[in-house]
């Protein structure tokens, strides 16, 4: 074996031992934290959550107090509504709004957005449906869009241009003032809703539009925003009530509120969102809206009133320190992964650099110059390897050594 070869095995075992030891160690020993499923009360007005202990579920809030499952149905109707209308339960108001079970079905929603969905490569090209069909239900059109120095319709079948349609919207987007080419996209491209409310996009200059097709004429309505806002991510809801058009986040990481009609931008009075690092979840009602935050570090839950987008409770539930995360710390020096919870592509990235486990190389580094047999240039040149790379140096050593 040529000493090419030799190099080339010993740091391809290296890599296998980084990849495979730690994913091995994190396999038979780290535990994922768990979190209660958690929601705002609007009767109790506090954060409520089932929590399972001992094999046995207890339902609590975080002041303490501790429900029957019979009264914890109570306590947050709207989520429970289907329970409360078969057992005849269901208050006839809340907070002194009439409710019934119609009207909490058309005000409840849920929303996600997740890192795996944000950080994934997306092909720019987008279905335009009917906002406006003759029949009730939504139809996928035959043409896709997509935005380069114009709005360019493509005909799905035949990979054919259908100029006079992308005039047409091209034409409507450049009178309302937009300049390509576009920086964001985004929409739902699906039949299976209620309605369909097109696309919000932004231009060169970050002002953001919204277009949708009406009746097989293009609608194009600028949005003011204020010209410091500089949205990042854009979300079209189309909920069933109908209130909102959209969320959006901006180079801040601050988060808003699009509302319907008015097109009025209102931020959420919480410290900040990334999407491209951070989970987010929104259960919403017309009472509360209970916004969960997962980052690596931390659990953020936030109860916010649609009424008047103000703050009502928050709590904060730090991640536990795992005592074999912190162990690992001292065993591996970094760790080699090649996919990860944040996105969906496969590539070598390297993480969790940990100086503590220099700890451990010195050690092994010290033995090797003290018991292994050779000369000395040969067992400096190893401890040298093994103060760098610590265990995953070893395995590829002992095997030079067979």
């Amino acid at each position: 074996m040529t000493k090419f070869s030799k190099i080339i095995l010993f740091i391809l075992i290296t890599a296998l031992s980084a990849w495979l030891l730690p994913w091995s160690y994190r396999f038979a020993t780290v535990r994922p934290d768990s979190y209660p499923f958690t929601l705002y009360s609007p009767i109790v007005h506090s954060f409520a959550f089932p929590d399972y202990a001992n094999g046995k579920v207890e339902y609590k809030d975080v002041l303490g107090r501790t429900y029957s499952e019979h009264q914890f149905d109570s306590i947050l109707p709207t989520f429970y509504y289907r329970q409360l209308l078969s057992d005849g339960r269901l208050p006839a108001t809340i907070e002194g709004i009439p409710v019934d079970g119609r009207s909490i079905q058309r005000e409840y929603f849920i929303f996600r957005s997740n890192t795996t969905h944000i950080n994934t490569a997306k092909t720019p090209l987008y279905p335009l449906l009917e906002a406006m069909p003759e029949r009730v239900d939504l139809e996928m059109p035959d043409d896709v869009f997509r935005m380069t120095d114009r709005m360019e319709f493509v005909e799905m079948a035949t990979n054919r241009i259908r100029e006079e349609k992308s005039g047409h919207f091209t034409r409507a987007l450049q009178e309302k003032g937009f300049t390509f080419p576009a920086r964001i996209v985004a929409g739902n491209p699906t039949a299976r809703k209620d309605y369909d409310e097109g696309y919000l996009i932004t231009d060169r200059n970050h002002r953001l539009f919204h277009v949708k097709k009406l009746r097989d004429r293009p609608y194009v309505r600028p949005i003011e925003i204020p010209v410091e806002i500089h949205p990042q991510h854009l979300y079209v809801t189309e909920y069933t009530g109908r209130h909102y058009l959209g969320f959006l986040t901006d180079d801040q990481n601050r988060f808003y509120v699009l509302e319907s009609g008015s097109y009025k931008l209102q931020q959420l009075p919480i410290p900040g969102f990334d999407p491209q690092t951070e989970d987010m979840m929104i259960i919403g009602d017309a009472f509360y809206w209970t916004i969960r935050i997962s980052g690596k570090k931390s659990e953020k839950i936030y109860a916010v009133n649609p009424r008047n987008y103000n703050l009502q409770d928050s709590l904060n539930i730090a991640h536990r320190e795992q005592v074999s995360t912190e162990i690992a710390q001292y065993l591996f020096p970094f760790q080699l992964s090649f996919t990860s919870y944040e996105d969906r592509f496969v590539t070598p990235r390297i993480s969790d650099i940990s100086y503590k486990a220099l700890v451990l190389n010195f050690g092994l580094a010290v033995i090797c110059l003290l018991i292994c047999p050779g000369k000395f240039r040969f067992r400096l040149k190893n401890a040298v390897i093994l103060c760098i790379l610590g265990l995953f140096g070893l395995i590829p050593l002992f095997l030079r050594k067979k």
